[in-house]
């Protein structure tokens, strides 16, 4: 009688969870939208995603972690740089969907729970490139604009490419507050918060000290007007 028992509670031990983890991936896969985010086509510079890993808090580019099983993401959320940067895609992409009608406004319990699908199922199928690329595109950066080559353009009138490390540190100062830290409107503030950024690149050996010195000496250089206004 006592092996019988022990014998269950062996097979509880191992069943039990198993189905507890196909039943997680069940419900996974029922929060998925149908329409689920799609890949950048407009692959951004090294320096601009290396500074992206950097605002999450990466010293260098890391690596996409597949999160397997879905109960990772639900208990770890954004504790390494890589799923801080899924959670800011799959947060992107449900709130178009919400705006469309393709999706319901869920309460934060709800929201919290499909956002972590969406990243989990991102960080199942997409490179850590892919998800900097695509991020940079969708990420909101004030006056209209959403992604870094359309306030590239607006701001300096210059593609992504041909911007300076000053200026591309300045787009990611303002992707923290479009808002605040708009250079047409906020100079001193927009100004304090790229040279703040740029001696977090030197600290992270994205910078040697010649080039943080002249990144600090160029001016903020803007085109744009302020639009705040507006």
């Amino acid at each position: 009688m006592t092996k019988l028992v022990l014998r269950f509670i062996a097979y509880g031990v191992i069943v039990i969870p198993l189905f507890l983890l196909v039943g997680l991936e069940g419900y996974y896969r029922i929060l998925l939208p149908k329409q689920l985010p799609a890949v950048s086509a407009e692959p951004i510079p090294t320096q601009v995603r290396d500074a992206l890993w950097l605002g999450c808090g990466a010293k260098r580019k890391h690596d996409l972690h597949p999160l397997f099983p879905f109960i990772i993401s639900l208990f770890f959320p954004q504790n390494r740089p890589d799923e801080l940067l899924l959670s800011r895609i799959a947060r992107i992409h449900i709130g178009r969907l919400q705006q469309e009608g393709k999706l319901p406004h869920e309460k934060n319990l709800k929201f919290q729970l499909r956002e972590a699908a969406v990243s989990t199922w991102i960080s199942r199928h997409w490179t850590a490139d892919q998800a900097v690329d695509t991020y940079g595109s969708l990420v909101w950066m004030g006056s209209g604009h959403r992604g870094l080559q359309a306030a590239a353009r607006n701001l300096f009138e210059e593609k992504l490419d041909n911007l300076s490390h000053s200026q591309v540190v300045l787009l990611m100062a303002m992707m923290r507050s479009p808002r605040s830290y708009d250079p047409a409107c906020h100079p001193e503030q927009a100004l304090n918060a790229r040279n703040h950024f740029l001696q977090k690149m030197k600290e992270a050996a994205l910078l040697d000290d010649e080039e943080l010195e002249r990144a600090i000496s160029m001016p903020l250089g803007v085109s744009s007007a302020c639009e705040q206004s507006k």
